[in-house]
């Protein structure tokens, strides 16, 4: 397996790739192709998985940004879109291998800008899968909102920067700061996948979505934020 790093954007007026994405994505949603277009203009660096026929496996899209929160810069990655072939979604070796290479590139670059710039970095994104928020609760801390739906203080003042940074108004009536209601209404998921998510949350018990109201059906996404976990002498 090969991995590959595109950084500064490289990737948008890439066609071949492009389809790629389109193709390996296709089962998964209704139409990818608003999805596709937002992230490859949000996002600056991608990072490929490949087989060793130079078959596209998994991508992972990202975008390395400053915030400026309270008046202060406050460094950030948006963690963007990510997709897998079958084979990688299903099966548990495939995916510990391609994942844990994908993500484990990433996640290294991510320690090392940390312990150069001597700052903590947020990272935050959106997710209408439990697959995506067990993976940022393995992966991540101070995940927000927790499992339960609760978040810190900061963290809601966090989210709702974030909510007015995407033009996403605050509706009358809603009181939860990392519910985003029909933002992705031009991404929703293909059947089988709807019936592959109702599945993992029957099967974990995971109920925070239905909690909090978040429907993908009608375009609903939950924000999060969360952080990398710290070392003895790492960032702060």
């Amino acid at each position: 397996m090969q991995i590959q790093e595109i950084r500064d954007g490289a990737f948008r007026e890439n066609s071949d790739l492009r389809l790629e994405i389109a193709q390996l994505v296709q089962p998964n949603y209704e139409d990818p192709s608003a999805l596709l277009a937002r992230e490859f203009e949000h996002c600056d660096t991608m990072y490929l998985a490949r087989d060793d026929d130079k078959n596209l496996v998994a991508f992972f899209m990202t975008a390395w940004e400053t915030l400026v929160f309270k008046g202060e810069p406050l460094p950030a990655v948006y963690l963007g879109w990510t997709g897998a072939d079958e084979g990688a979604r299903t099966s548990g070796i495939a995916r510990r291998e391609f994942y844990g290479q994908l993500y484990g590139t990433f996640m290294s670059e991510a320690a090392d800008r940390e312990k150069a710039t001597g700052r903590r970095l947020l990272f935050w994104g959106t997710t209408a899968t439990p697959s995506g928020y067990f993976a940022l609760h393995r992966s991540f801390v101070e995940l927000e909102p927790r499992m339960d739906g609760t978040y810190s203080v900061e963290g809601g003042e966090i989210a709702r920067h974030l909510r007015e940074r995407m033009g996403v108004a605050d509706k009358k009536g809603e009181h939860h700061p990392f519910v985003l209601h029909g933002v992705a209404a031009d991404a929703r998921y293909s059947q089988k996948e709807v019936e592959r998510i109702e599945m993992i949350c029957e099967k974990k018990d995971f109920c925070l979505f239905k909690q909090l109201g978040v429907e993908e059906r009608n375009g609903d996404r939950l924000l999060f934020i969360c952080r990398l976990p710290t070392t003895d002498g790492g960032a702060v």
